[in-house]
């Protein structure tokens, strides 16, 4: 048991804060590293509830917020004719930016209650950035609104706890991060998006397969809506729909371009409110959630086990009225442009996005629009949430290699997504499986490659491979402390560049610790596989499947209490290897370092590209 007193919850640091005053408890990477740096010893709250703990019912929980949707749209069609008519779902079409919400809220609450319960503190100080008004309480900018939402969860449960909660400014001057490695390249790479969208600059790509089309076109005539281009899953698949003979269209945001010599841009401008007046009013009277819309509102205090309404209001309130009103008018104007072009099929990459749902509702609803996903993540882990997200919503799944045409196929069994079919379209591993020969170059040392996980700061998911950061960071350290200790290996640490709180914690403690074998790296992964030996994931997942095929061995870890399916456990044994802390971890990688490389190799399958079968009415 923690001694009863004040505790300093520090989600930013304030270096002119006493921090002697009372125990202290770090909230974030950031703030974990500067106390590390000024030698205040610290706890997280992972020190205070497991991760089996706060896993324990998680299948249960994806049921409810399944149920939760349903009942949501229910509520919204209940008051809005045209969106049962239409049978628009808004709601289950967002299913993943509300899981995203709602898990958090969880997650976080069950931490907190656990730490309070446990320390049982007089009083707790949290010390933050000043909340400022997220100004939009979109779910597609959660993240915006997240510092204010999380100081308020965390004052809401010391509330329910009878702890004295106070706010302490962080004062922290502004900081720049433009001498850490990658950090320029991607303020360069942003002025470009700026100008040219990312869809939109990645159309000239596709120009080529149009001027030198050989042979026969057994896709002439097919009319195809892409909602995905600049990514590797997505742009091999366009170019054998060109190169088949198919007439391609990509939609970004509010534009759409049809592919050719000279792409053409379509415009599906959204006629608002001249067919449905009063949808607006109908929309705001929703949106206040009165009579039977209260328990749609309670259902996520119910899950919290605190009143977390004043937390999540704004965010329902703002969906039903602002982005209800946004995916209507899309779904219309999609509507009219599938009719009017004769589309055939909408491609993409996933569901998770907001170039997504208003397309996918308005194909599901066509007699004729085929909804089809082309594998982007290739997750040897039971991940349900990427199931639902890859798989739930879609006619056709066209899996990367057999392992993964398998695993997809085994889920939608267990998991009831039997009317989605599984298919293989190999180009983008089978690419890849070209690379490693790619740039060759003398090493003095053997190379490995380091591939860290992909998470937000303040949100996890639940039925996924999430964990808290201020634990992460720890972990982390632990493994560059080692692979620094390791002079016989160059190590690449290959951070994603969208995670920010990488620049402020783990990429500032490697960079002052200046070890001479370890470089970090925000590039693409792919880059690295002509000069790599190995590659390294503690978060098993798609680069595990990459690296595979190009021909390097490969340790990927996860972290218990996930588990890999029984179809992954049996193709990867001996490179699939579970840890709970870095201990396992670091005698996991000791071993696959210490051993010859060809034990870790495994080949992965590929058949003939699938991709003509969805116009064959299968």
């Amino acid at each position: 048991m923690c001694e009863r007193k004040k505790y300093i919850v520090v989600e930013e640091y304030n270096p002119d804060f006493d921090y002697s005053a009372g125990n202290v408890l770090s909230l974030s990477p950031c703030a974990s590293y500067q106390l590390d740096n000024t030698g205040i010893k610290y706890s997280v709250l992972s020190d205070y509830l497991g991760e089996e703990e706060i896993r324990k019912d998680e299948k249960e929980i994806f049921d409810k917020e399944m149920a939760w949707c349903r009942s949501f749209d229910e509520y919204l069609q209940s008051r809005l004719t045209v969106f049962r008519e239409k049978n628009i779902l808004p709601v289950y079409f967002h299913f993943s930016r509300f899981k995203y919400l709602i898990d958090s809220l969880v997650m976080q609450t069950r931490r907190v209650k656990s730490f309070l319960r446990i320390c049982a503190p007089t009083e707790v100080l949290y010390i933050g950035d000043t909340p400022v008004s997220a100004g939009s309480y979109s779910i597609f900018n959660i993240r915006k609104a997240s510092r204010e939402m999380f100081i308020k969860l965390f004052e809401t449960v010391c509330r329910e706890c009878d702890v004295k909660f106070s706010f302490v400014p962080s004062n922290k001057a502004a900081e720049t991060n433009e001498t850490l490695p990658g950090v320029r390249a991607q303020k360069s790479k942003s002025i470009l998006k700026y100008f040219f969208g990312r869809e939109a600059r990645n159309i000239f790509k596709y120009i080529l397969p149009v001027m030198f089309v050989a042979g026969g076109k057994p896709l002439r005539g097919k009319k195809i809506l892409s909602l995905d281009a600049g990514t590797l899953s997505i742009d091999g698949a366009i170019r054998k729909l060109i190169k088949g003979g198919a007439d391609v269209y990509v939609k970004n945001r509010s534009e759409i371009y049809k592919i050719g010599l000279f792409p053409e841009k379509k415009c599906f401008a959204a006629r608002e409110s001249l067919k449905y007046p009063e949808l607006e009013t109908m929309l705001k009277e929703a949106a206040s959630f009165s009579g039977e819309g209260r328990k749609l509102i309670g259902f996520i205090s119910g899950l919290c086990g605190v009143n977390a309404d004043e937390l999540t209001s704004p965010f329902l309130s703002w969906f039903v009225e602002k982005d209800c009103r946004a995916f209507f008018y899309e779904y219309s104007a999609l509507e009219e442009f599938y009719a009017e072009n004769g589309i055939d099929a909408v491609i993409s990459r996933s569901s998770s996005g907001i170039n997504y749902p208003a397309a996918l509702n308005a194909s599901m609803n066509s007699k004729k629009v085929k909804r089809v996903c082309f594998q982007h993540s290739c997750g040897p882990l039971d991940w349900r949430d990427l199931y639902q997200g890859d798989i739930g919503y879609f006619d056709y799944f066209f899996s990367t290699d057999s392992v993964s045409e398998e695993i997809y196929k085994y889920a939608s069994k267990k998991y009831g997504y039997e009317s989605c079919r599984i298919l293989q379209a190999p180009h983008y591993l089978r690419g890849l499986s070209k690379k490693h020969n790619w740039k060759k170059r003398a090493e003095e040392k053997p190379l490995v490659i380091f591939v860290p996980k992909k998470q937000d700061l303040r949100f996890q998911k639940y039925n996924a491979g999430s964990v808290l950061l201020t634990w992460y960071y720890d972990f982390l350290k632990k493994i560059v402390d080692y692979m620094s200790k390791r002079d016989d290996f160059c190590f690449v640490f290959k951070y994603p560049v969208s995670s920010g709180w990488y620049y402020d914690s783990i990429i500032k403690y490697i960079s002052n610790m200046k070890p001479a074998n370890i470089k970090l790296s925000s590039g693409k992964l792919y880059q690295y596989f002509g000069r790599a030996e190995r590659l390294i994931q503690d978060n098993a997942s798609t680069p595990m499947f990459e690296a595979c095929a190009a021909g390097l061995s490969v340790l990927a870890m996860y972290r218990k209490p996930l588990s890999p399916s029984a179809i992954a456990e049996k193709e990867f044994s001996g490179i699939l290897k579970p840890y709970t802390d870095a201990r396992d971890a670091i005698s996991n990688i000791e071993e696959f370092l210490n051993t010859p490389r060809e034990r870790y190799m495994r080949k992965l399958n590929f058949q003939e590209d699938e991709l003509s079968l969805i116009f064959q009415g299968v």
